[in-house]
């Protein structure tokens, strides 16, 4: 009898710690990616100030000529990759498989896993995306295609995403009445095709419930998605060049009298703002980069973690200090970066999946077979890490798709728009497709 649980126990192990030594070969690869981008970076000898002027005309130029905001210039992938990693941080050692309480609450106050300061991040970084289009060229086309297509660039990775995790339950392979306290409240449903469509399209968007939820960071899409269009709002209060910086700061101040997260969103159209009219071009605002990122993190860390005025402004000053850093947009420029940006919201949908399907078997083996074991935690939690960043490749076609049908989308609007203003409104049409 013994020998026989031996016999499991070694077949166990093999089951669980197999597929970590596997797996981790793809994280080698991660990890040798980053190198080479240190390297290269290394390699370089960091350009005078008017150097880093130049370059952040260059990439201002690619928008001018009509190419894609949202994904050419660099260092705004490299920040959406990035805060998608620390979520994923957050998620396994804070908020999902802390070593122990004491342990995470001093972890969550540390940049790399304060999950709140990344989200807002996020946030920021969405009204600086979407708002950089209309700032360069001023033609109210670009609202209408933002209006037109951003549901369906959200729904699809969404839909794909809760379908996943829909399969598992279904299938039996998640035990909802052994997920850890952590996970309470989560599932609280009868998974059917109609939820599905119904918490994916619907509820995602306007109704958000952690226990009728798929995935529970999906909290953060009504968020993203009204603020998509308070950002098209408040660049229309500042369509007129003698009032756009009066309705930015008015629209800032109000949001952020309110302690609102929506702050973060009209915080990025100023900044996009600032970047186009050439502000961080200047040696000065360069100077300040560092101070501001110093100051940003340490805010950050004031407790209670929470989106209030000091996590708002933590986001904001460490938004501008990496921004006006040209150090920190060429690291943020980097293939890793850049790949870590592609990857950004597949990363953020399906690390939840992951860690439930797979992360809370492993820890409950890790637990029980190596009681206390520091070395076995770290073990486990870097390859939950790691799983949850390789597990985004799975959406990565439908996040494609889901570009190229909003990209779709935007261009019929803004042809039926055009259509219409040129028929009922020809002086008009002429006008509002004039640039700033």
């Amino acid at each position: 009898m013994k020998d026989d649980d031996e016999s499991n126990r070694k077949a166990t192990k093999a089951i669980y710690i197999g597929p970590i030594f596997h797996i981790s070969t793809q994280g080698c690869e991660w990890y040798s990616l980053m190198l080479a981008s240190l390297r290269d970076l290394s390699r370089r000898t960091w350009r005078s100030r008017d150097g880093g002027a130049q370059n952040l005309t260059a990439e201002k130029s690619e928008i001018g000529r009509g190419l894609s905001s949202d994904d050419r210039i660099g260092f705004l992938d490299g920040m959406r990759g990035w805060a998608a990693v620390v979520v994923v941080l957050y998620h396994v050692y804070c908020g999902g498989f802390p070593f122990s309480e004491r342990f995470a609450v001093v972890l969550v106050a540390l940049p790399p896993f304060n999950g709140g300061l990344a989200v807002g991040i996020f946030f920021l970084v969405s009204g600086f995306a979407l708002s950089i289009a209309f700032q360069t060229t001023g033609s109210g086309a670009s609202l209408v295609r933002i209006a037109a297509g951003r549901y369906v660039r959200l729904a699809v990775p969404i839909f794909v995403a809760c379908a996943i995790m829909h399969a598992f339950l279904v299938a039996g392979i998640v035990d909802i009445s052994a997920l850890p306290r952590k996970f309470d409240g989560m599932f609280e449903f009868r998974p059917t095709i109609e939820h599905l469509l119904r918490a994916s399209l619907f509820e995602s968007f306007f109704s958000y419930s952690y226990s009728t939820s798929y995935i529970g960071p999906l909290w953060t899409i009504p968020i993203e998605f009204a603020g998509s269009f308070l950002v098209i709002a408040v660049l229309l209060a500042g369509w007129k060049r003698s009032l756009t910086w009066p309705a930015y700061a008015s629209i800032f101040a109000l949001f952020l009298y309110m302690e609102s997260v929506y702050t973060l969103f009209v915080a990025g159209v100023m900044l996009c703002r600032l970047y186009c009219n050439g502000c961080f071009d200047r040696p000065v605002v360069a100077k300040l980069g560092p101070i501001a990122i110093m100051v940003g993190i340490a805010i950050s860390m004031v407790p209670p973690l929470d989106f209030n005025f000091q996590l708002l402004f933590g986001a904001m000053l460490l938004s501008f200090g990496v921004i006006a850093t040209p150090a920190t947009r060429k690291l943020l420029s980097a293939p890793l970066s850049r790949r870590l940006g592609d990857w950004s919201f597949p990363i953020y949908l399906m690390h939840t999946v992951t860690l439930v399907v797979i992360g809370v078997p492993i820890m409950r083996f890790v637990q029980a077979s190596y009681p206390g074991s520091l070395s076995a935690y770290l073990l486990a939690t870097v390859f939950l890490v790691l799983a949850s960043i390789g597990s985004a490749a799975l959406l990565i076609p439908s996040n494609h798709l889901a570009i190229v049908w909003s990209r779709h989308l935007g261009r019929l609007a803004d042809t039926a728009q055009r259509t219409l203003r040129a028929r009922f409104w020809p002086k008009g049409a002429a006008e509002t497709d004039a640039c700033k």
